[in-house]
C-alpha cells in the first residue's frame, strides 16, 4: 500500500481531486483511517442528504475504511492496486 498526504483534513472533494491528480481508476482502491472515513461518511450525508451506500465508488475508485491488518495514518490515504 502506498500512502499519500492530500491535506490536513480529508474531505470528499479532496478525495475526488486526489483521484484525478493521481490518475486513479477502477484498478485502484483508496483506504482511509477509521477517523477520516467516519468524517467522509458524515460529510457525504450532509452534502447529499442521504446515507452513503457501500461499497462506495467515487469516479470508479472504491473508497473504504481500513481493515484489521491495515494501518493507514490519520490524514493520509492508502492507495492499493487491485489484483
Amino acid at each position: 500500500m502506498e500512502y499519500k498526504y492530500i491535506g490536513k483534513n480529508i474531505s470528499y472533494k479532496m478525495l475526488k481531486e486526489a483521484i484525478l491528480n493521481f490518475n486513479l481508476n477502477e484498478d485502484y482502491t483508496i483506504v482511509l483511517n477509521y477517523n477520516n472515513f467516519d468524517d467522509i461518511v458524515l460529510e457525504y450525508r450532509d452534502i447529499y442528504s442521504e446515507e452513503m451506500i457501500f461499497p462506495h465508488y467515487l469516479l470508479g475508485v472504491e473508497i473504504r475504511e481500513e481493515e484489521n491488518n491495515e494501518s493507514v495514518p490519520q490524514n493520509r490515504i492508502g492507495i492499493i492496486k487491485n489484483e
